[in-house]
């Protein structure tokens, strides 16, 4: 039996993460799209505010990012409701550069400010359009020196993240999912 999944809108920004959210389970008949007639579909609310453990698949520049860069992240843990799995390890998170703000002296923090739009079920490959909040991220502040005159002054930073680097997203908006039982 293949399973597949149906994301309706999933929105994340960067948060602290908390225990899954427990939504609701309601079962239906299949009437198209992957499913043979008769296949029970079980729906499930994954509410807003539910953690989203993601990591980087496309590291991150300030200095060399450019508007419309594709961003990838994939989840390294599964969100799991009423103990059942609805989105497995592996899934990918797919998205954009949205703006891109380069260190200099007059702006010494680099900031990179994403969102994603597509996530693709690891199990199924199925894709399915999301909305998300802008990820926004700011290159650490660290003091140039602690004497005199450059005592308050910044270092130049741009953001930089590897490939590999874990975020934690929330979704800001109730999560539909339809798997088979």
């Amino acid at each position: 039996m293949r399973k597949s999944l149906l994301v309706t809108v999933l929105a994340v920004g960067l948060t602290i993460p908390v225990a899954a959210q427990r939504g609701y389970r309601q079962e239906s008949r299949a009437a198209s799209n992957g499913g043979a007639a008769g296949l029970r579909m079980a729906r499930y609310q994954v509410a807003a505010g539910t953690a989203l453990l993601v990591k980087l698949r496309t590291p991150l520049d300030s200095a060399t990012a450019t508007v419309d860069d594709q961003v990838d992240a994939e989840l390294w843990s599964p969100v799991i409701q009423d103990g059942i799995e609805l989105i497995p390890v592996g899934s990918v998170a797919i998205g954009k550069v949205l703006s891109v703000v380069r260190a200099s002296n007059r702006a010494p923090l680099g900031t990179i400010t994403l969102a994603f739009t597509v996530i693709e079920h690891a199990g199924t490959g199925d894709r399915a359009m999301l909305a998300t909040r802008n990820v926004v991220i700011e290159a650490p502040r660290q003091a140039r020196g602690d004497r005199g005159r450059d005592r308050k002054k910044l270092k130049v930073l741009n953001v930089r993240m590897a490939a590999g680097t874990p975020l934690v997203a929330m979704t800001a908006e109730p999560l539909l999912v339809r798997i088979p039982r």
